[in-house]
């Protein structure tokens, strides 16, 4: 997976915030629904597992320039491109990653649907969370697009997991989470949101 996205680092967030395209368009509605799911009004340290070129990062700072911050991904040359942005990112996989404190929101956007290890990712965001927190995860949806997806990826030598929310649901439950609210992305992905049980 690596390989794929190394190469791509240096134009992925100028294509991913560009002003016209299919790409940019579907990456404003993806953000427009993980950003509700978010409550970044109330948020105090939000962390970005995956975080590739800092995509969320700089669109939560836009919102809320003052939000304290980090993020973590496994490419070098992604976080490379996030830190040239002034971006908080670490060189990291999610299951090495310590973060400087616990954090109140977490999100993950592209990440999950590489792997078997979403389990694992709700059990070390049960680490990370305070009490009172919330995870926002992206997931493409099992569908056309989504095979459409997955096809691409296989191209470029990256095996892709489509997931059903009630996938996520049951992974998240085994952690310690309970799924708060779900929103439907065009028909490729779905927004997903999960607190702890006990709140």
């Amino acid at each position: 997976m690596s390989t794929y996205f190394e190469k791509a680092a240096s134009t992925y967030a100028q294509r991913s915030g560009a002003a016209w395209g299919a790409w940019s368009f579907m990456r404003r509605k993806e953000s427009e629904a993980v950003f509700a799911l978010l409550d970044l009004p109330n948020a105090s340290h939000l962390l970005d597992i995956g975080c590739g070129a800092g995509f969320y990062m700089e669109g939560a700072l836009k919102l809320f320039p003052s939000l304290s911050m980090e993020g973590c991904d496994r490419s070098a040359a992604m976080v490379e491109a996030a830190r040239a942005r002034g971006l908080p990112a670490t060189i990291s996989d999610f299951l090495e990653f310590t973060p400087a404190k616990k954090a109140n929101r977490i999100v993950s956007a592209g990440m999950l649907e590489f792997g078997d290890e979403i389990g694992l990712f709700f059990a070390k965001a049960n680490q990370w969370l305070s009490l009172d927190g919330r995870i926002v995860i992206l997931v493409p949806k099992p569908g056309v697009l989504g095979r459409v997806y997955h096809e691409f990826h296989r191209r470029r030598g990256n095996e892709v997991r489509l997931r059903t929310p009630a996938d996520c649901e049951e992974a998240a439950r085994n952690a310690g989470f309970v799924l708060r609210e779900s929103r439907s992305v065009l028909s490729f992905c779905w927004a997903l949101s999960f607190a702890k049980e006990s709140h």
